[in-house]
């Protein structure tokens, strides 16, 4: 039996009878680095929501994901998700495309296959926008309606290692068709796809794309580019075989195009054999408008047309580079072609690269060519073509269709061995091999519990012996010690049986430490403690693990009290309240005794410093005052006034007392004449406390401004207190003059309305004749009547110049 711990997260079993049995409900389960193993069989459902996981079919039959729930819905759809498939085939059924991977996504693809797929319009089995890596995986059966028969990727990239293309169909691209993006192919193969441009691939319109030691073989394009087209791209192709694919008009094998751009495509180490173009030149590469650049290539035996055929303005370069066959009128083949063909081994057209070597000894080979082929094996994969189908273990068989190069025991038609390995290059493992029953070990105690599982062998989480009954405890399996725990340790049906058990002591003060007579469990029953000891099991505060304190109890239960403690002062505490009297006593007391004195009444424990003071004529909290402070009196308010009510300061007391009142509100406890109760009076002071000065309109008057003091106002009145320099008469015709008022005498000759009645009556001098008769005044300029106070002085002026 073998158990490892993972380098990633946790592994969830999927299979009938299984911790889970399907795919969905083990991703729900599922977080990141986790790994879900899949028991050999058809799913049903989508793998949405698989991020950053792998799902990994184990040893047999691949796992197929297929039927989805709705016919047309892709097995893979994500938002922004990685996922991971091993050894898993994902089947379209030949109703859907199979995956899509968006431009946030990642899907990498490890040893597995995808099939059937089939889509109306781009990418048959894939649609890529975000990144898709094949390692070792097979993509066969799909098509499309229109570009890339199994993968279209647009904007996106494709890394494709060790993989087999094989039966594809499409337009643009039989197999895969990249649109500004990033494709690179290593040890690839393309055989049997077909599409209208690019037999197998089409590679359109980014600047660096590269083919690398991968071979393009019986590819068919119904327009041109028989194995591969490349537009506007420059495309390096190197150590890669070009044979027996074909194209109606130009570029049996490869189809160079640049236009509206450009396309300068590199072939180097590369081989091109048995091509053909049926209706136009370029049996092997066909190039317009744009340029080639071969360098140490071989090209032969094409049909058709010249080898390569360049037109418009296309052009071809040559370096080290050879052809034979049909090559007549081709101006754009090397100089040198070989003197005769070389002698290739016979195959009958068929897609092995046995066939495709050149036989040793080829008398055609000229050591001083530059080619330097001599016949021997090291010679043919130095310099020139076929350097991809060196055999470098022997076993010959060529990569790609050799999918382990270096173990010769690897290969097609391999025997298959259970080892956990594809032996035969089938891309499933350990199959048609007898099997053994094996179940998951979860826990990794040899003991497993779900399954059984037909494997060939055990391995990493599977056991050959089952009946665990918890697969998550390695602790517990059948026959394992029974241990006092509320298991089922030994997977019989009963916990606890025949385990040792445990002695418990009676708590009651739950302070850890028992006392009394144990009783015997597994788990510690309420109100019991595991260790005995306990000398007071009434107080938490005495029991093994105390400190020992100065107050004459043996706290920590060693049998002596005190010991190793510093002695205090205590008093006599008679009324045992924790408040002693008299004079202290050093040393360590505890019943009877307290740490702290002031006590002023030792008999009665209700009394002492921190009792509360109530109304009952005793001193309860021993501060020399009686039922002051007290806790059950009536609130009083401070009264310093006395005119019986008080500042919003309390006290409680049992009745009333001096200086203070049963009422608040006083807004100014210094003065007996300010409370709520008071009249308002004009003095500028809030005589009843209602927040206002003056308020009370009883005592508000209607007065009018009096500039001159004279008693008697004008202007516009006002209605409040009395003011100074106003009068609460109105009248005054000149507030300038105090005689000038409505009570006034009125003085002759000075023009003044003095009683501002609106007339002047004393306007003449004589005043000790009474005021004439209007009817008699005439003109005042002859009898005896007074002369008018305003004419005299024009009376005296005559008079003068008379003289």
């Amino acid at each position: 039996m073998i158990w490892l711990v993972p380098a990633w997260g946790a592994d969830i079993w999927v299979g009938t009878g299984l911790e889970h049995e399907t795919l969905e409900s083990a991703i729900a389960a599922s977080v990141t680095n986790d790994r879900i193993l899949v028991m050999p069989g058809t799913y049903t459902g989508v793998l949405d929501g698989a991020d950053r996981i792998t799902i990994r079919g184990v040893r047999g039959a691949a796992l197929t994901v297929a039927e989805r729930p709705a016919p047309g819905m892709p097995v893979w759809d994500p938002v922004s998700d990685r996922l991971t498939l091993e050894r898993v085939t994902l089947d379209g059924r030949g109703d859907t495309r199979v995956f899509d991977v968006d431009t946030a996504s990642v899907l990498t693809l490890v040893a597995s296959r995808v099939v059937d797929g089939q889509a109306t319009d781009d990418g048959g089995c894939g649609l890529v926008h975000g990144d898709l890596f094949a390692m070792g995986s097979r993509f066969e059966g799909c098509s499309s309606d229109a570009s890339g028969g199994a993968v279209y990727v647009i904007d996106g990239a494709l890394d494709a290692h060790g993989s087999t293309w094989v039966d594809n169909a499409g337009t643009n691209g039989g197999a895969v068709h990249c649109l500004r993006s990033d494709c690179t192919f290593d040890t690839s193969l393309f055989e049997g796809n077909e599409g209208e441009r690019g037999g197998a691939v089409f590679l359109w319109e980014h600047a660096v794309s590269e083919v690398s030691r991968s071979a393009f073989c019986a590819n068919d394009a119904s327009i041109d580019g028989g194995g591969l087209r490349i537009r506007n791209n420059d495309a390096l192709v190197i150590g890669s075989v070009f044979a027996l694919n074909s194209a109606v008009y130009g570029g049996g094998q490869v189809d160079v195009l640049a236009l509206a751009g450009t396309a300068s495509p590199t072939f180097r180490n590369s081989t091109f054999l048995a091509g053909f173009a049926d209706l136009a030149d370029g049996s092997a590469v066909g190039i317009e408008d744009g340029s080639a650049a071969f360098e140490a290539c071989l090209l032969g035996n094409h049909s058709g047309s010249v080898d390569v055929f360049a037109q418009n303005v296309g052009t071809a370069t040559f370096v080290d580079t050879w052809t034979w066959g049909n090559a007549d009128g081709g101006t754009n083949l090397p100089s040198g072609p070989l003197d005769s063909d070389p002698t290739l081994v016979d195959d009958s057209g068929a897609c092995d690269p046995s066939g495709w070597a050149l036989q040793a000894g080829s008398g055609a080979i000229d050591a001083g060519s530059g080619l330097d082929l001599d016949g021997s094996a090291a010679d043919l994969g130095a310099t020139g073509g076929l350097v991809p189908f060196e055999d470098a273990d022997g076993d010959g068989h060529f990569p790609p269709w050799d999918c382990d190069d270096d173990d010769p025991a690897v290969f097609p038609g391999a025997p298959e061995l259970c080892n956990d390995v594809d032996d035969d290059c089938d891309f499933e493992v350990d199959e048609g091999l007898p099997t053994i029953d094996l179940y998951v070990d979860g826990d990794g105690d040899g003991v497993g519990g779900a399954g059984p599982i037909a494997l060939c062998d055990a391995f990493y989480g599977l056991s050959t012996v089952s009946g665990d009954c918890d697969d998550d405890d390695p602790d517990a399996y059948p026959n394992a010690p029974e241990l006092c725990n509320g298991a089922d340790d030994d997977c019989d049906g009963t916990a606890d049986e025949g385990a040792p058990m445990n002695d418990y002591w009676p708590d009651q003060d739950n302070d850890g430490y028992g006392a009394g007579t144990p009783i015997q469990a597994c788990f510690e029953p309420p109100n019991h403690a595991p260790v005995d000891g306990d000398c007071d099991d009434t107080s938490i505060a005495i029991r093994p693990s105390a400190n020992e304190q100065c107050n004459g109890i043996d706290d920590d239960c060693d049998g002596t009290a005190d010991e190793g403690v510093t002695p205090r002062d205590f008093y006599v505490d008679a009324d045992d309240d924790g408040w002693g009297a008299g004079t202290a006593i050093n040393g360590c007391f505890g019943d009877g005794y307290a740490l702290s004195g002031g006590d002023c009444d030792d008999v009665d424990p209700d009394i002492n410093p921190q009792a509360d003071e109530v109304c009952d004529g005793v001193d309860n909290d021993c501060d020399g005052d009686v039922d002051i402070g007290v806790t059950d009196g009536t609130t009083f308010y401070v009264d310093e006034d006395l005119d019986g009510y008080g500042r919003n300061t309390t006290i409680q007391a049992c009745g009333a007392l001096p200086g203070v009142a049963a009422t608040a509100g006083d807004c100014n406890d210094t003065d007996a004449d300010v409370n709520p109760a008071a009249t308002e009076v004009c003095n500028g002071v809030d005589d009843d406390c209602s927040g206002g000065i003056d308020d009370d309109p009883a005592i508000h008057v209607e007065q009018w401004i009096d500039q001159d003091g004279d008693g008697w106002g004008t202007g516009e009145p006002i209605v409040e207190c009395p003011r100074e320099g106003w009068a609460t008469q109105d009248g005054d015709c000149n507030d300038l003059r105090a005689e000038v008022n409505p009570e006034g005498t009125e003085v002759a000759g000075n023009t003044l309305d003095e009683d501002c009645d609106g007339t002047n009556a004393l306007l003449y001098t004589d005043t000790d004749s009474p005021e004439p008769d209007p009817e008699e005044k005439g003109c005042g300029c002859s009898g005896s009547g007074a002369v008018p106070v305003g004419l005299a002085w024009l009376v005296a002026l005559v008079a003068v110049r008379r003289r």
